[in-house]
Order: structure tokens, then sequence, then C-alpha cells
């Protein structure tokens, strides 16, 4: 009984890459070779893309319910902090006990977070997020609705977005499939979307029929 409960203790949970994140300088590795930085609420994947045709250095946010499941290994400062290993038929991430004192807490609670963690960890997703670094960065919270796309497989989107961590506004923009390169566009406030919205009803518009 005191072996399993031991083993159980060592399972990570999200609760523990949060608190690695707080502490800061911890770093996982994911099964498809993805590098992602622990932070206090998310972890962050850095990749290059383009701001209206100029280069930056942009940091992807990753959820943790979204990675978990696919985190192969945690360092800091060249310590294994936890590896996921075989158990049976599952692969379970467990601490090494080094380089990681877990806050402490209940027992009861931290079963209950172990297995909400386990729960959400199914889903997938990511967006790009500011960053210290980066002069310049991009949160889209909401995709509304792609307006054109044209040849090269550029769409041009209405979406709500925040730029440099600043309350989302609507933003009209084209971008790439993968959202990590953005062309020019405009960002409307809400007041600024409900006179346009009012604007566009009075106009009457009909869709055009593009046969032949």
């Amino acid at each position: 009984m005191n072996k399993f409960k031991e083993e159980a203790d060592n399972d990570v949970c999200i609760r523990d890459l949060k608190q690695l994140g707080k502490e800061g300088g911890a770093t996982a590795y994911l099964d498809n070779g993805q590098i992602v930085k622990l932070k206090a609420k998310y972890g962050t994947i850095s990749k290059k893309g383009y701001i209206a045709g100029s280069p930056m250095k942009l940091e992807l946010k990753v959820e943790y319910k979204d990675i978990f499941i696919s985190i192969r290994t945690i360092e800091r400062h060249g310590v294994l902090i936890a590896r996921r290993c075989r158990y049976g038929s599952k692969k379970v991430l467990k601490l090494t006990g080094r380089g990681f004192h877990r806050c402490k807490k209940s027992m009861e609670d931290r079963k209950m977070t172990v297995g909400q963690d386990r729960r959400k960890s199914m889903n997938l997703a990511s967006r790009p997020i500011k960053d210290n670094n980066v002069p310049v960065s991009f949160d889209i919270v909401e995709h509304i609705a792609i307006l054109s796309e044209n040849e090269s497989g550029w769409k041009k989107e209405l979406n709500k977005v925040s730029w440099n961590g600043t309350q989302p506004k609507f933003d009209i923009r084209s971008w790439n499939n993968d959202h990590t390169k953005a062309g020019k566009g405009i960002t409307i406030f809400e007041d600024e979307m409900i006179i346009l919205k009012n604007s566009i009803e009075k106009l009457n518009l009909k869709e055009s029929n593009k046969e032949g």
C-alpha cells in the first residue's frame, strides 16, 4: 500500500508545472521535439514569424492541459526533474526526486488535482502571446469570421486580438495558415464596431452571384 501511495505521490500534475513556472528556469520537452518554457499559468514555445512583413520572434502560448500528455521530460538548470515512464500499458510523467520540492498540501487535494489534470489533458490548442523580450506580440482570443482567401492561402479574418497584452479589440487583417504571419490591418473598438454594424445593415447588401 505504501509503495503504491509513494508512486502516486510522484505523479506530475498541472499544479506542479505551474509551481515550476513560478519558480522559473524549468523547461519541458515534448514528444514532437518542441521545447516549452514553463510559466506560472501556461507554457510558451519560441517560434519565428512575421508581423506586417517584418521578422519577429514570437512566443506561442500553450495551455498546460493541452500539452500535458505530450511532455516527455522536464529539466531545470541541467537537472532532470521529471520523465515519462512506462507502467504496464501506460506512460506516466513521474518526478525524479531531484531539483524540485512540491509545495505542501493535503493528499486529498492532490488526488483531486491529478484526476482533473488527466481529464483535461486531451484537448489541444495554442495561441501566440506577449513576452517581455518580444517587441510586438499578439493573442488571438476569438476567431469570428474568414472574410476572404487569396491564392497563396492567406486569409483575411475578423478576430478579437490582444496586441502587446492590451485589452482585446476587433481586428481585421490577413493571416497565414498557422497565424505566425500577419499583414497590415486595422483594429476596431467595440463602440466603433456597433456603428459599423449599424451602417452595414443600412446598406442592404446582397450576395453576389458568381456563376459563369
